[in-house]
């Protein structure tokens, strides 16, 4: 079983003072785990020290995952590039499969006639499936997520999670995510870590045992009603004047 862990005891990463303390994370294979805090407090700090894309001052980071794909707020699509070549840049620069890339773009609800647009001619929602697509094709076992479906409404988000956890029920891929969404950590997370920051460091870890096939609309809005009223949550969403 791969496993990733990330431990910073004090002060973990220091660009300009220290901002990251008493953190550690372990994520095993298939399992998914959110972090979720008020704007501002280092979630997305903590994804990209995991990720490998900030540089650990103190503390330690390992894992033995075999390729790791990383979805950012934005879909970050070169806009001179049509869908297709988009998809095929987590490629390069190895051998491009044009049939693989097709079969993941149809994964992700896209045509063919889709694959010859530019993002330019593409819904938000469209945008994000080439996203997906491009993250998929190079078969993760490690998935980063910071907040990619934040843009989407309701209906479209809910199709995007539910694409997203279809591709790591057959791969068995794990997910480190940050949302801002209870109801999202809730739908889909094994483990919620709630952040505290100034430094940035971990509130509290709730786990959420309920078998992810069998956590429907009910079980969402009831878990995330008795989140909201956890004094760490409701402490970690209030935002404090500078």
């Amino acid at each position: 079983m791969s496993i990733l862990h990330l431990n910073i005891d004090e002060f973990g990463y220091i660009p300009i003072r220290p901002n990251v303390e008493n953190t550690n994370i372990a994520l095993e294979s298939g399992e998914i785990i959110a972090l979720i805090g008020a704007s501002g407090s280092g979630k997305t700090t903590l994804l990209k020290l995991a990720a490998g894309l900030l540089e650990l001052d103190k503390g330690k980071l390992n894992h033995n995952f075999n390729r790791q794909a990383y979805l950012f707020q934005e879909t970050r699509l070169l806009p001179w590039k049509s869908c297709l070549d988009n998809i095929t840049l987590s490629l390069m620069p190895t051998k491009i499969n044009i049939n693989l890339a097709t079969q993941y773009a149809k994964q992700m609800g896209l045509t063919e006639e889709d694959l010859v647009k530019y993002p330019s001619e593409l819904s938000g929602g469209m945008r994000q499936r080439v996203a997906l697509a491009r993250a998929f094709i190079i078969q993760p076992d490690l998935l980063f997520l910071d907040e990619p479906f934040s843009a989407l409404d309701f209906t479209l988000r809910a199709e995007m999670q539910q694409l997203l956890l279809s591709q790591m029920h057959e791969s068995n891929m794990a997910i480190l995510m940050v949302t801002h969404d209870l109801n999202e950590a809730i739908l889909m997370a094994d483990e919620i870590l709630v952040l505290g920051g100034d430094p940035v460091h971990i509130v509290k870890s709730i786990l959420v045992t309920q078998p992810r096939n069998e956590r429907d609309p009910e079980f969402v809005f009831f878990e995330t009603q008795k989140l909201m009223q956890m004094p760490e949550v409701v402490a970690s969403f209030v935002i404090r004047d500078e």
